[in-house]
């Protein structure tokens, strides 16, 4: 008999109502939703100003490319830049293949 009574003590009696596995898990699917969100809004304005960065460049400015080559930008074409890195020496590359552009007041001669 005690050992009968000690069993009914040790296990808990199931919930009548226990809560929907959908509503357990909408505030995680909201923090995930948030998080993405909030990722891509970072990515969207990055971008954006790399954009205008790339749009505001002129003729005879100074630029770094991604590969690390620094020039003078002689010409700009729809997709790409010709960029002079030396004397007579003209290479093209891709707007997106610009770095930054130089900024002339650090370079220190």
């Amino acid at each position: 008999m005690f050992n009968a009574l000690t069993i009914a003590q040790a296990s808990p009696a199931q919930p009548q109502g226990s809560p929907n596995f959908l509503i357990t898990m909408v505030p995680f699917a909201l923090i995930i939703i948030v998080m993405i969100w909030m990722t891509s809004r970072g990515q969207k304005k990055q971008q954006q100003k790399r954009q205008l960065m790339i749009d505001g460049l002129q003729r005879g400015q100074r630029v770094i490319a991604v590969g690390g080559l620094y020039g003078k930008i002689v010409e700009i074409k729809d997709q790409t830049f010709i960029i002079e890195i030396a004397d007579n020496v003209k290479i093209e590359v891709a707007k997106f293949g610009i770095s930054t552009p130089v900024d002339e007041t650090a370079i220190t001669k």
